[in-house]
Order: C-alpha cells, then sequence, then structure tokens
C-alpha cells in the first residue's frame, strides 16, 4: 500500500516537478527497547541507503518533496552480563514526505524541512557472536510469530544544500513514533541518522 502512494505522489507530480533526482549514502542506525519497565537503546549500526528524491516548488521559498527510498535500519546491542554481542540489520523500503523551506544563494539553495515517513520492513537478518554464536532472520508481519510489524510510522528532519549544477548534499534524522514490536509486553522504536548526496536533473 505504501509502495503505491510513493509511485502515485511520483506520477501525480511529475509533470509539475521542478527537480527530481537519485541519492545515494549511510544510515547510522540504532533501536530503542523497553519490557517490563525495563529500557536499553542499542549502539549505532552503519547501513546503506540509495533512493529518488524530488523538489515540487510550491512557491519561492516552500517547496514539497517526496523521497522513495531503501533505507538498512537495526544496531548493535551488547549485553555485559552475557558477554554477547547482537548485530541486527533491517531493511525497509521508506516514503518519507517532507515539507521544505528553502533560502537561496548564488550558488544554489539551502533548505532545512520535515514531514512523516512511512516504513515497510522488506527483510532482515541478526547475528549473535561471543559466548556463543548464532545467525538468522528477523520477520516481518503482524502475528506473535513474527519479530517486527511490517509498517512504520515516523517523523524525519532534514536540512542540506542544493547547488546550482544538481549537486545536492543532504543530513536526515529519522525515528519511529509506532511500536514495532509484536511482543505486547515490549517495545521497539528504530532511529536512524542519514548523510546522502545526490544529483538533481534540473527541467
Amino acid at each position: 500500500m505504501i509502495l503505491t502512494i510513493g509511485l502515485l505522489v511520483f506520477v501525480k507530480f511529475s509533470q509539475a516537478q521542478t527537480t527530481f533526482g537519485a541519492t545515494a549514502g549511510a544510515s547510522f542506525a540504532s533501536y530503542k527497547v523497553k519490557s517490563r519497565d525495563v529500557s536499553a537503546a542499542s549502539d549505532v549500526k552503519p547501513g546503506l541507503s540509495v533512493g529518488l528524491s524530488s523538489f515540487i516548488g510550491l512557491n519561492r521559498s516552500f517547496s514539497f518533496q517526496p523521497s522513495l527510498n531503501f533505507v538498512q535500519k537495526g544496531g548493535i546491542f551488547k549485553a555485559p552480563s552475557e558477554s554477547t554481542t547482537n548485530k541486527s540489520t533491517f531493511d525497509y523500503l521508506e516514503l518519507p514526505l517532507n515539507f521544505i523551506y528553502n533560502t537561496h544563494s548564488v550558488a544554489g539553495k539551502f533548505f532545512i524541512g520535515a514531514g512523516p515517513s512511512f516504513d515497510i520492513g522488506l527483510s532482515g537478518r541478526y547475528k549473535i557472536t561471543g559466548m556463543y554464536e548464532e545467525s538468522g532472520s528477523v520477520h516481518f508481519g503482524n502475528s506473535e510469530g513474527d519479530d517486527l510489524k511490517r509498517i512504520g510510522v515516523g517523523l524525519n528532519l532534514l536540512a542540506g544544500y542544493a547547488f546550482k549544477s544538481g549537486m545536492l548534499i543532504s543530513g536526515n534524522y529519522n525515528f519511529s513514533l509506532n511500536n514495532l514490536s509484536n511482543d505486547s509486553e515490549a517495545t521497539l522504536h528504530n532511529r536512524y541518522f542519514g548523510i546522502r548526496l545526490g544529483y538533481l536533473f534540473v527541467r
């Protein structure tokens, strides 16, 4: 459903958009878990981020920026009492819908914005090392047998600079608002900082 919405957004605005392009970069992800009043946060795990993005001008200062990204989330969780480390990678298709404020200069424009973000969990895996070793898949779904919920809703904050040449550099912070755990006694929320380079094709 989210993929369909994303495609419709790009099709609907393809005739009106002023710029569109591709981006690639890195994600620095972690997650926060809470179970039975005990909470903990994982260490940061680097991952990959690639996608499509566009700037749709509303007026000189404001624009709408829908994007469609593949983002690796997850984290590295260390359990000192057991001397084990769990490295998890969650692959998501992400649709952030950002509302942007632009400031113009001779060389290009600085932009800052925020908006809702919708995720679809595609696949995942984990690897435990230390006192014992184990690896396997992370399953997305809505049943008790699944590890994480497939659909995520979050908030995306971003800032960057778009050069008149078409080059783009941006950074964003994204965090999930809904509980992604299927365990009724636990919560899990993803979060990541991303940095991207891209090229926008000016029409």
